[in-house]
């Protein structure tokens, strides 16, 4: 909860909304009986958990990559367009795939560097939550727009 909560702006529906299309389900009674406690130890413990999605594309950030990096991300952004049913586990395989290496450190540098990028390119943030609840939580087409340079 910790990790998209102030993404969308401590809504609870969200919320539940979020964890259900993450395959976390939970009735709306189960998300309030905590969220209330979340929302006060994120803006009084903990506030560098206070996170936001970007309004603009960050092009300076962007511009900053190198080809094998931006080919990453268009693979990422055209995968979420291509398969717009694509969730949790299923997105995850697809993802990791985009980074496939027969070396597997080098092939997990590459995932570690594609998920600081997108996180960097919707949050400003070098971590976050599972992108599959960074998905749910901003909405697929906000996280393409946000991804997509050409």
């Amino acid at each position: 909860m910790a990790s998209i909560f102030s993404l969308i702006r401590f809504n609870d529906t969200l919320l539940q909304t979020s964890l259900s299309q993450s395959g976390e389900d939970y009735t709306i009674e189960e998300v309030k009986s905590i969220s209330d406690r979340v929302a006060h130890w994120i803006k009084y413990w903990n506030p560098n958990r206070l996170v936001n999605i970007n309004h603009a594309k960050n092009t300076l950030y962007y511009n900053n990559l190198n080809k094998g990096q931006r080919e990453k991300l268009t693979e990422f952004a055209e995968l979420l367009s291509c398969e717009p049913d694509l969730m949790g586990d299923s997105l995850m395989t697809k993802i990791y795939a985009i980074c496939h290496q027969d070396d597997k450190k080098r092939m997990r540098e590459y995932q570690k560097d594609l998920f600081e990028n997108i996180y960097q390119l919707v949050m400003n943030e070098r971590s976050g939550p599972r992108i599959p609840l960074l998905i749910s939580a901003v909405g697929r087409e906000k996280v393409i727009e946000l991804l997509t340079f050409s």
